[in-house]
């Protein structure tokens, strides 16, 4: 295809959905909370915010615990929206799309919901269901409508080039001068097209703009690493990586271009890090242990297992690079 490096300007994605999420039992919510539901909804979604911006899976369970505590007659579109957005985390997508149809019948919620729907189906490969989504926002001449849109022409062969262009048309259209989710959106979907369509540097240049936007999410940093390591470039791996390694795939990504003791060393804590989590029971990062494994050079049918079970709910292109690479690996 054309090369979409000349796309321009440079551009956040949703949270990260790559995660090793702990569990809260029902016992520690306080009975009798005396918090209203308002200050339980403000508290889970500050603790969502913050779990996209560290990947720490104490802000899960805090949001966790915040939502149990209201009382199923207080329980409005924010309530099921927010309960989504967490069993989106844990890879309960059935009961994530059971709230997000509770949270589209509210119309304070109806837009987010929607958006949620399409991300989930477009993430598992369920592109006639994010069809459906994407088309529920038809109405709307908006970067969230454009987005979507441009993401599933782009599937398929050789539209590629001709969807990037015309989202990166409608960003410009509406300039990056006010800063919303609907161009941080826009912005990560050019990033998305470009990398599955070879286009590397223009992956680089929007996946690092997406970072810019909002320098805090772990989804764009993570997925520019991988962009970087795809070009060999070493250093800003390094650069980039740094003081952000608790979070598994990034610090996974370090590793990759290490060498010596110190790629020794942190293969070691990342390794301790997914026994411990299998040891507690806690849902695991099947794609981070896969590539882990990998990376160590051992067990390769368990990292083509884990590989192969976390296609089953998980096709974006670093499900799929990994995938790969363990089906290359199999003895």
């Amino acid at each position: 295809m054309s090369s979409l490096s000349a796309a321009q300007p440079p551009i956040s994605r949703p949270a990260d959905r790559e995660v090793v999420v702990i569990r809260v039992e029902q016992a520690e919510v306080v009975p009798g909370s005396t918090a209203s539901a308002s200050a339980l909804l403000a508290a889970s979604r500050r603790a969502l915010a913050s779990y996209r911006e560290s990947a720490d899976l104490r802000y899960l369970g805090d949001a966790q615990r915040s939502l149990l505590a209201i009382s199923a007659e207080e329980r409005d579109g924010f309530f099921f929206l927010y309960r989504a957005a967490v069993r989106q985390s844990l890879h309960q997508f059935s009961s994530a799309e059971e709230d997000l149809r509770k949270a589209a019948a509210s119309p304070e919620t109806r837009r987010q919901a929607r958006l949620m729907q399409f991300n989930i189906a477009f993430v598992q490969g369920h592109y006639g269901s994010a069809r459906a989504a994407c088309d529920r926002l038809s109405t709307d001449t908006d970067l969230y409508s454009a987005s979507c849109h441009a993401h599933l022409r782009a599937i398929n062969d050789g539209e590629g080039a001709a969807a990037f262009k015309d989202l990166k048309q409608a960003l410009a259209g509406a300039g990056l001068t006010k800063l919303d989710d609907s161009r941080q959106w826009a912005v990560a979907t050019l990033a998305d097209i470009a990398e599955r369509h070879q286009d590397l540097a223009a992956a680089e240049t929007y996946w690092q703009l997406a970072l810019n936007l909002e320098p805090g999410n772990v989804y764009s940093a993570s997925r520019l690493c991988e962009v970087l390591v795809l070009r060999s470039k070493d250093e800003a791996v390094l650069a980039l990586t740094e003081g952000r390694l608790s979070v598994d795939n990034i610090a996974l990504c370090r590793a990759k271009v290490l060498s010596g003791p110190e790629g020794a060393d942190l293969l070691a804590t990342l390794g301790d890090r997914f026994e411990e989590a299998r040891w507690r029971g806690e849902f695991l990062n099947k794609r981070g242990y896969a590539d882990y494994l990998l990376l160590a050079d051992k067990n390769h049918a368990t990292a083509l297992k884990m590989a192969r079970e976390n296609w089953q709910s998980q096709r974006e292109l670093p499900d799929a690079r990994v995938l790969r690479r363990a089906e290359a690996a199999r003895p």
